[in-house]
This record gives C-alpha cells, structure tokens and sequence, in this order.
C-alpha cells in the first residue's frame, strides 16, 4: 500500500519531516555554516591544546613524580652529582667544613644532605634531587654571619625535602612528551620552538618555587633557633648583585624579584641567641676561602 501526497501538503508534510530529523537537521546545518562549524572545531581544539600543554600535562607530570621511590631520586642525585663533579672545580677542604657546619642543625625530609662547594665566583648557590647542595665560593664570600649560610642552607634544603627540582623534571619530561606525541619529529624548527615554550612556561613555576623555598626556609631558621634576620640578610647579597633588575627582567627570569622577596621574608622578625660553636664554624669556612 501507498501514500501519495501532492502539491502544497506535500511540502509542508516534507518540511515537517525533515525538521524532526536530527541527523539532517546536523547535515543541514553543516552545509548552511561550513567555515563557522570549521572556525568553532578548530578553536576547541586548540584550546585544548593549549589546555593540555600549559596546565593539565604538567600537573600530570608533577603527580607521577610521587611515584618514585625516595631511594631512586637519592640514586637520580647522585649521577648527577657526579657529573657535575666532573665539570666544576670542586674544595674539597671547604666541602668538609661545610658538611660539618650542616650536621650542627636539626634537618628534616630524610635526606642524606651533602654539600659540595664550587671554586668560582659566581654569587650563587642549587640543590639537585635526592640531598646534593652545591655552593660557590662567590656567595660564602659576600656572607657576614653563620645567620646567612643557615639561610642559604635552609633555602636549598626545602627544594631537595619539597622535591622542587624533581617535580620540574616531571613537567618538563611530560611537555615533552605530549609535544612528541601531538607532532611527532618534525624537524629542528618544531623542537626549538617547543624548548623555548616550555622554558617560558617553567619560569613562572620557578618563581612559585623560589618563594617557597624563601618561607620555608625561614622556618629553617626558627627550627634551629636562628635569628630570622639571617634570610633577609642573604636576599640582601643577592639583590646586590642585581641591582638592575626591574618589573619586567623579573617576567624573563626564574626567580622572582629580589626585593618581592625580601619583603616576603621581613614579615619574620624572630630573634634568638648567638649559637656560639655555628658562628666558630663559620669563621673557620671564611678563614679557608680568606686562605
């Protein structure tokens, strides 16, 4: 049996059809805003992306660093160590003395916290995974009290106890991968750009780290009843050696302005009394690099 329907019933009888339709009605209007349709799909998609680069990928990477056992990052530290031994101009003497300054001070994390001090002038100081701290010579030298090396110690030690340095390892391996996945190897062009990416997205995770590791390492200080002045002080040195830098150079740097920092660290204005055998052992480290 048929139906046949004809003229003006036909049409609207058509028409009604194809508006309950889902199916043609997606077709229809498909056809009717091809390049919007096109514009929205591609937009979401990269949004996506950048999603995922920027802020999903990364907090995966961090996570999956809980996942390693404490033994292989002290083993991850060590081979680092080692070949960073191999390129610096280690003192051996005043490694030594430092090792036996740090084992003065109550040190929590459970990290085998071992100090090695780098000949150069370079006013700095970092710490690597599992208890390896490397100071240079340029940074003992600019330091008036025992107060400054805690604070310089407390600092390093809170990136090695949060695992700092471990947890950019993490972001910055799962950026990579999803690059290498998304794209594949395309070339020079693409890996350059992508490094350069993911240089400036880390910098801003550096400076929340550096922050940090400023708080943290005030408390450092109070832990082992050591005047607070001693972080203020040591922000001090460094912000001496930057007296150049402004609001904009701090955008384009890993650690944040040295003088946010300092008044970050001056809201602490704990005191305590001298520790006696600390300032002995810090006038022998001065006396060896004064040698």
């Amino acid at each position: 049996e048929t139906l046949e329907i004809s003229g003006q019933k036909a049409i609207d009888f058509f028409h009604e059809l194809h508006k309950e339709n889902p199916i043609k009605q997606v077709k229809g209007f498909w056809l009717k805003n091809k390049k919007k349709s096109l514009f929205y799909i591609l937009s979401s998609f990269l949004a996506l992306v950048f999603l995922s680069y920027f802020f999903i990928i990364p907090w995966l990477g961090e996570k999956a660093t809980l996942l390693i056992p404490k033994s292989t990052e002290i083993e991850l530290g060590e081979s680092l160590a080692k070949n960073i031994e191999a390129t610096e101009i280690i003192d051996v003497e005043l490694s030594l003395k430092l090792n036996k300054f740090a084992k003065q001070l109550k040190i929590n994390g459970g990290y085998p916290i071992k100090i090695h001090v780098v000949k150069s002038e370079t006013v700095n100081a970092f710490a690597i995974p599992g208890g390896n701290v490397f100071i240079y010579t340029g940074i003992l030298e600019k330091m008036d009290s025992y107060e400054e090396l805690v604070a310089l110690l407390g600092h390093e030690i809170t990136h090695i106890t949060h695992q700092h340095s471990l947890k950019s390892i993490g972001r910055s391996a799962a950026s990579s991968i999803f690059v290498s996945s998304l794209f594949g190897d395309v070339g020079g062009v693409t890996t350059g750009i992508a490094n350069k990416a993911d240089q400036l997205k880390q910098l801003g995770y550096s400076r929340e780290l550096e922050t940090e590791a400023d708080t943290e390492g005030v408390e450092f200080l109070k832990l082992n009843h050591i005047s607070a002045r001693g972080m203020k002080n040591l922000l001090t040195i460094l912000d001496d050696e930057n007296d150049n830098m402004n609001g904009l150079i701090e955008y384009i740097s890993s650690h944040p302005d040295t003088k946010k920092r300092i008044k970050n660290v001056s809201q602490f204005n704990f005191t305590f009394p001298e520790n006696e055998k600390l300032a002995e052992l810090f006038d022998e480290i001065i006396a060896e690099i004064q040698h």
